[in-house]
């Protein structure tokens, strides 16, 4: 029985299953770029500024 509908529910699985390929992967980047981001902003926080401290 699943034979008959399966050509008419294709394009919806193949939608489906782009939409969550693409989803994964943009959620992925996202982690990376969050991960590398943070890592840039200590090693940044950690690097001495070049303005002569006044005291």
């Amino acid at each position: 029985m699943l034979n008959h509908f399966l050509p008419a529910l294709l394009p919806i699985i193949l939608m489906v299953g782009g939409t969550l390929g693409w989803s994964f992967n943009t959620l992925c980047s996202a982690v990376i770029g969050f991960w590398v981001g943070s890592v840039l902003v200590g090693v940044v926080h950690l690097v001495p500024s070049k303005e002569a401290h006044v005291e």
